[in-house]
């Protein structure tokens, strides 16, 4: 008797993309040290690990500052602990101060844990969040900050939250999930409207979009130069705002029903990724799949897969150096378990 195939969502994206690079991280796992991480992946590590916190207590502060505390015990240099600490909290407190007063979300579950067995392959996947919300009913929760946000029909075609759908859907005592909501915090850092000698604004600066945050230090140039308090002064300001300020442009949310012809697709998907993968067993050949920009320029694995191919044998020095085996416990739960209850005040 063979042993069943699980896949987790992540897995079968990985091995849709490409068999090696599952070969590397859900074969081997092998991930990238902390130090080699890039800053776009500790970017999302640190606002999804806030947005947990913050969901779960009303607070991400704590967490926030259990992520610093772990990157220096993990040697992160500290200009980058330190650029990473203000970003985290401009964006976070953007997304706060943007959604304060709305209709609270009743929580079920974060980092709620879901299997399911379909043909024979035993699915996985772990929800970000779950629960109700006013007027969209019974959801799943998708964070996600980005530099760029995609549309909503692009979303809706999204195998990995589609698996989630399919997934939620054959637990026997969970409601019918009746949608994904997606909440998008951009990390595109906004502009600063600068300001003339004269104390008006550039007029390039009225055709860029911006944060209230943002456009709040540019006002207070304004009134440096000419003055404080002055109707005609803040009447202008007030001009300009209505021209330059969208807070909407950065953060946003939408849910996303799959049609029924998706959740078909992706069952079939499954089924393709299945075969592939349990052909690569038997075999023990791992093809890589990436088209060589994105392996050159994107995969964390690319060097290691190009020398290993070129070679024919394991780099175990490459391995070594630049990867560790996954214990499973992510970088900002990790943070959390260690320093989580000394920033939160709680006696251990």
């Amino acid at each position: 008797m063979t042993d069943q195939l699980s896949l987790s969502t992540t897995a079968f994206g990985e091995a849709l993309y490409s068999l090696r690079r599952y070969y590397y991280r859900d074969i081997l796992h092998l991930v990238p040290k902390p130090q080699n991480i890039k800053t776009v992946l500790r970017r999302g590590i640190w606002i999804h690990a806030c947005l947990e916190a913050y969901r779960k207590h009303g607070d991400f502060m704590p967490a926030l500052d259990s992520l610093c505390t772990y990157g220096i015990e993990i040697g992160l240099d500290e200009q980058d602990i330190a650029d990473r600490r203000a970003e985290t909290e401009r964006i976070m407190m953007g997304w706060v101060n943007f959604y304060w007063g709305e209709a609270p979300w009743e929580t079920y579950a974060t980092e709620e844990r879901l299997e399911t067995v379909i043909g024979g392959t035993k699915l996985t996947c772990t929800l970000d969040w779950r629960g109700r919300v006013p007027q969209y009913g019974h959801l799943i929760g998708e964070y996600k900050s980005t530099g760029n946000i995609p549309s909503p029909s692009w979303r809706s075609v999204d195998p990995q939250t589609a698996l989630q759908t399919i997934i939620a859907s054959r637990q026997p005592d969970m409601e019918p999930v009746d949608g994904i909501i997606f909440d998008y915090l951009l990390t595109k850092e906004p502009s600063v409207p600068a300001v003339k000698k004269d104390g008006e604004f550039y007029a390039n600066a009225l055709d860029r979009e911006t944060t209230t945050a943002a456009f709040l230090k540019g006002a207070e140039k304004v009134r440096e130069v000419r003055g404080r308090g002055i109707p005609e002064v803040e009447g202008y300001i007030g001009e300009c705002r209505s021209h330059m300020v969208n807070d909407a442009k950065f953060y946003q949310r939408y849910v996303v029903i799959k049609p029924t012809a998706i959740l078909k697709e992706t069952i079939a998907s499954v089924a393709y990724v299945a075969g592939k993968i349990n052909m690569a067993k038997r075999m023990d050949h791992w093809p890589c799949e990436c088209p060589q920009l994105v392996r050159q320029r994107f995969c964390p694995y690319g060097r290691l897969c190009t020398i290993e191919a070129t070679t024919g044998r394991p780099a175990e020095g490459i391995r070594e150096a630049e990867f560790v085996v996954d214990d499973g416990v992510r970088e900002g739960d990790a943070a959390l378990l260690k320093y989580g209850s000394f920033f939160e005040g709680e006696e251990e």
